[in-house]
């Protein structure tokens, strides 16, 4: 049941950059699962690794800011909010946009997805201001929650959004089918992995402290009794 423990401010950085460290782990499992089905991109994993870290403590600060009951299910529900912007992300622009480019020309490139971002500007600002009203409206979050709300999903429609907003743009055969599948294959794994990471880490550091305050009041009882 992961959720951020606001009793003083070192427990909140703790429990936030439990949210980084799962982003990070995120992007390593998307690395290692893109050199076995595709190619090696370790040349990119630095810089990967710290839009990782910033997308990971993103997404934990909001979901402290809308969730005032954390629990598993809550978890999972706001994770799952994200997977589904951006599949939605995705079927907007095939219907919106028509094919300039094939699956072939993208990979051929060197400098990976050739299409500028202000072919798909438009879309992702629609998206990423819409999406955070949604949320703000299931939580209930206010102001505070859009503002957290709409800082998140900027971050993540600008670091991991673009190349889903693109798909329209793209030529696609039946094979292109199977690669845009893998692609959201992968964004579903890195929301999986960065939420299983979180909460793992989250449940193990409250352990830790709880074991220590039973060990703790076990002392003073011990105190106690010898007095």
């Amino acid at each position: 049941m992961p959720h951020l423990d606001r009793s003083s401010p070192f427990e909140q950085a703790r429990d936030l950059g439990s949210g980084a460290i799962a982003g990070v782990v995120a992007v390593l499992v998307f690395t290692v699962l893109h050199q076995i089905l595709i190619n090696p991109i370790w040349w990119m994993f630095p810089i990967m690794a710290v839009a990782g870290a910033v997308c990971g403590l993103c997404v934990v600060w909001c979901y402290t800011v809308l969730v005032s009951a954390p629990s598993r299910r809550t978890w999972w529900g706001y994770i799952s909010m994200y997977l589904v912007m951006f599949g939605l992300l995705t079927v907007a622009s095939m219907i919106l946009y028509d094919p300039v480019i094939t699956i072939a020309e993208m990979l051929a490139s060197p400098g990976g997805n050739p299409l500028p971002m202000s072919d798909t500007l438009a879309l992702m600002a629609a998206v990423t201001v819409g999406w955070a009203g949604l949320m703000t409206r299931v939580y209930r979050g206010g102001w505070r929650g859009f503002g957290a709300s709409l800082v998140t999903v900027t971050v993540l429609m600008l670091l991991l959004g673009f190349n889903l907003s693109t798909v329209g743009l793209v030529a696609i055969r039946r094979e292109g089918w199977i690669l845009l599948a893998e692609f959201f294959g992968y964004v579903v794994v890195l929301g999986g992995t960065f939420g299983l990471v979180h909460a793992g880490l989250v449940r193990r550091w409250r352990s830790g402290v709880r074991s220590g305050s039973l060990i703790s009041e076990g002392r003073v009882g011990r105190d106690r009794g010898e007095r």
